[in-house]
């Protein structure tokens, strides 16, 4: 089930940031190929980051989501 990579409590963030994911590595971190490959990389205070995708939005939506879930 791919949906265990979504979810996140946000009081478990420790940063964020914007990175390209390859096939090979869509393949093995989000197991779904989408169209682009800009995701946010959600790193947590315990255990391994999530990914997010983005290649949709706009920059000035992804700073919005990074800006939400660092408050």
């Amino acid at each position: 089930d791919a949906r265990w990579n979504q979810n996140v409590v946000i009081s478990e963030i420790k940063n964020i940031e914007v990175v390209k994911l390859t096939e090979e590595e869509k393949q093995t971190k989000v197991y779904y190929k989408h169209w682009f490959n800009k995701y946010l990389k959600i790193n947590l205070r315990y255990g391994n980051p999530k990914y997010f995708y983005v290649g949709n939005y706009s920059n000035y939506q992804i700073n919005r989501i990074i800006k939400f879930m660092h408050n």
